[in-house]
């Protein structure tokens, strides 16, 4: 496994999510886990950040809050991004 965007060979990683994919997926949640428990303890990535974008109502899906937790109990930094509707 590879973390999407390396910078400085493992000084930092970051790993971009779609929120489309984890809200049709539980398996794609418990992936997002396994990649932050395996790039962050394996010592593969040194600052870890996980990235997950999507639409503006990011923060208001009830499993954010659960996957929030969980990624601050093993010390990985995550990040939203909301992007916008094309007019």
């Amino acid at each position: 496994m590879k973390v999407d965007i390396d910078v400085g060979d493992g000084a930092v990683g970051i790993e971009l999510n779609s929120l489309l994919l984890l809200d049709n997926s539980v398996s794609n949640v418990q992936r997002l886990f396994g990649q932050a428990i395996y790039y962050s303890k394996g010592n593969i990535i040194q600052n870890l950040i996980i990235a997950i974008i999507g639409n503006s109502i990011i923060q208001e899906k009830p499993y954010i809050q659960e996957i929030q937790k969980h990624l601050n109990e093993i010390g990985v930094d995550y990040v939203y991004i909301a992007t916008k509707r094309r007019s």
